[in-house]
């Protein structure tokens, strides 16, 4: 006897989020289970590669000074507006995006 693997699950709260999560045909062609598998796989691979990444060495004067900041931020600190420029740069966003959610996450962990 083959011992199944199935869960029942309700997804009735996310099904119309997954049905248009994606607009091409090859989605709308999946019955909600396969994308509901996809999704599930697409972001365990995620999460294994974010914590592949978290335990790397910064790698580059990007990587350093993002850690740099990253650190400041956990401690209730900001970085100076030199690195907020750096540090937008390197990752090609907007510096007063990038300064407002700093804050944001500055305010999260000082709330902690």
């Amino acid at each position: 006897m083959t011992e199944r693997n199935r869960t029942t699950v309700n997804l009735t709260p996310v099904k119309e989020r997954i049905e248009t999560l994606r607009s091409d045909n090859a989605w709308n062609a999946l019955p909600l289970s396969k994308k509901v598998v996809l999704l599930l796989e697409e972001y365990l691979e995620l999460l294994e590669k974010s914590e592949e990444f978290d335990q790397q060495e910064p790698q580059s004067k990007d990587g350093e000074l993002a850690l740099s900041c990253w650190q400041k931020i956990v401690q209730g600190k900001a970085p100076n507006q030199p690195e907020i420029i750096k540090l937008a740069t390197a990752l090609n966003v907007d510096s007063t995006n990038l300064q407002q959610k700093i804050n944001q996450l500055r305010e999260l962990f000082s709330d902690t």
